[in-house]
């Protein structure tokens, strides 16, 4: 028969052992450096085919069948010809409204870049925009950036499919808008 202290021992061992992959959330109120990369919150996907959708993509998992971390990935830093995928979450748990850039590494060159987020249930594409909005701030064409309005209490999740770089590149920074701006204005 099996012990109580063994059905325990079992539990704890499957709750730690056995954990699946999900992203982890930027909490935006919690933030206090707004010039950072997110390696430690981007989750990866290679797409091999060139051609899944953004809702074929956004419908896959995250773990060892889906979006995973880069320390998961085989040989991160080599270049394919495969279409990468990233999946970052951003949450507010504070009191205040946040305007914020997602932007692509500004040192790599792209093939393709196209950034998406979910509207009414949707998955739309945007880029140089701010919910929708396009932004026209004409020393920020030459990079690969999102803005995003985060809300108190609000929760968004970006997908951004690239081309052309290795995985590595890939982790977006995240930038509030002012500082986003002084770098605009120093380059």
């Amino acid at each position: 028969m099996v012990t109580r202290a063994t059905l325990w021992g079992l539990l704890l061992y499957l709750c730690f052992a056995v954990t699946s992959v999900t992203a982890a959330s930027v909490d935006v109120g919690q933030t206090s450096q707004w010039k950072q990369q997110l390696y430690q919150q981007t989750l990866f996907y290679k797409d091999d085919s060139q051609h899944m959708s953004v809702q074929q993509v956004a419908a896959l998992t995250d773990g060892d069948a889906g979006f995973v971390y880069i320390d998961e990935l085989s040989q991160p830093a080599q270049l394919s010809p495969a279409a990468w995928w990233t999946k970052i979450s951003l949450t507010n748990s504070s009191e205040l409204t946040y305007s914020l850039r997602l932007i692509l590494n500004p040192g790599s060159y792209f093939h393709s870049v196209n950034f998406y987020t979910q509207r009414d249930g949707q998955w739309i594409p945007f880029t140089h925009t701010l919910d929708g909005t396009t932004i026209n701030e004409p020393a920020a064409e030459r990079l690969h950036w999102a803005g995003v309005n985060l809300a108190p209490g609000q929760n968004k999740t970006l997908l951004i499919r690239t081309t052309g770089v290795a995985p590595n590149k890939l982790a977006p920074y995240l930038y509030s808008a002012d500082v986003f701006n002084e770098y605009i204005a120093r380059n």
